[in-house]
């Protein structure tokens, strides 16, 4: 072998040794994410660290330039928005902190996720991964309604409401998987069934009305979807998806969700008339900084100026595209909805040129439209837990020419 062969393979191995840890530290990271924000704030930055040394070391490789080159333009814009948010910003250091917490660590997570899968092997360690975490973080949310007694569960998700944007995303996934996967084993179908059960019990031991009103217009889209591009389903799988409904109906306390329920529209319900007059004062603030915000972070600081007298103190406004806008005002807002036009065009895109048998792209779909309902009433993005399991999720879906239908 030539000087030049030796050398290739030099290359080849030394981009392998870093292309595994990689992926080891990727694959946690999914696997840690819904676990634990204590683990997405230690090995995101090493995971940058290792994906930046190698960016740069190999950077002459053609197969080392970033794909969705137009997503990461969009992704540096929303940034210089988010920073010109600091213009009004009464507390600075609370703004670069969240600066930090808030747009650096999400846009490194969806930068490196949209860079790194590539293969579906790979791909199947994400699923597993996500499937033993999911598993984890349902069992400890049984724990705490049957072991503890607690009314509303979180799990190992900050958050009873936040845990329920994640518990819908799971639960629409595997409801997905058993209606419209095509190959399917007998294990595999009833250990789908099983995880589909805990997490749908789950999002209703949350006590969550956004997330119960966000998987049912998840569920709803999931199904126009299939109906639309003519997807089969047989009638033993109806069966086992109604068995699963029935059961989630009796290991819950239906009296108690349909109270949950009628509450939504009664304006006497406390939480009710707090979340209204949030908005009133969200509404208020956006009103004084229309253009660049109150400043990211800068909420809490600027609330006790604008609180109704009979308001409770909050941190956030219970709807995450208003509390974005107050925030970052109306130009980042705009910034980022055409982030999430071109997120939004290029997964399509890849639902449309699918093969029929790809189940995961009905599911995503219906768990990003159960997500985005769910921030009408509350701030799930920006939940650290939350929004980095859902870019990932996300990332794994625009990379639609890897995922193969398992």
């Amino acid at each position: 072998m030539d000087k030049n062969g030796v050398g290739t393979m030099e290359i080849l191995n030394n981009k392998g040794k870093y292309d595994r840890i990689i992926d080891c530290l990727f694959i946690f990271l999914f696997f840690i994410t819904p676990l634990s924000r204590a683990g997405i704030n230690i090995i995101t930055p090493l995971l940058t660290i290792v994906w930046v040394a190698k960016k740069l070391k190999f950077r002459d490789c053609p197969d080392e330039k970033l794909k969705y080159p137009e997503l990461h333009r969009w992704v540096a814009i929303l940034g210089v928005a988010v920073l010109l948010s600091f213009i009004n910003a009464v507390n600075f250091a609370a703004a670069l902190k969240n600066f930090a917490d808030e747009y650096i660590l999400f846009a490194l997570i969806f930068i490196i996720s949209l860079d790194v899968i590539k293969n579906q092997e790979q791909l199947k360690r994400l699923f597993g991964a996500a499937i033993s975490s999911s598993l984890i973080v349902a069992v400890w949310g049984l724990y705490e309604r049957f072991g503890k007694g607690y009314a509303r569960i979180n799990s190992t998700i900050t958050g009873a409401n936040e845990a329920g944007t994640y518990f819908v995303s799971m639960a629409l996934l595997g409801l997905s998987f058993l209606l419209f996967s095509n190959k399917q084993k007998s294990s595999k179908f009833i250990a789908s069934s099983l995880f589909t059960l805990l997490n749908l019990s789950c999002v209703f031991y949350t006590g969550s009305r956004g997330a119960w009103l966000s998987l049912f217009a998840g569920f709803v889209v999931l199904l126009f979807l299939a109906i639309k591009n003519n997807k089969p389903v047989s009638f033993k799988k109806v069966i086992v998806v109604l068995v699963i409904i029935i059961l989630t109906a009796t290991f819950v306390d239906l009296g108690w969700v349909v109270s949950r329920l009628d509450s939504i529209t009664d304006l006497s319900d406390s939480s009710n008339r707090q979340r209204i007059m949030m908005a009133t004062t969200g509404l208020q603030m956006l009103k004084d900084h229309p253009l660049f915000g109150v400043g990211i972070g800068q909420f809490l600081h600027v609330y006790p100026d604008y609180k109704l007298e009979t308001a409770n103190v909050y941190t956030h406004i219970h709807c995450f595209y208003l509390h974005l806008a107050v925030e970052i005002g109306l130009i980042g807002f705009l910034v980022f909805l055409i982030l999430v036009f071109k997120v939004l065009k290029t997964g399509l895109q890849a639902f449309f040129q699918a093969e029929p048998e790809q189940w995961f792209y009905y599911g995503v779909i219906g768990a990003l439209v159960g997500f985005g309902v769910h921030n009408l009433f509350e701030w799930s993005f920006l939940n650290l837990q939350v929004g980095a399991f859902t870019l990932i999720l996300v990332a794994i879906w625009l990379n639609k020419t890897n995922i193969v239908e398992g």
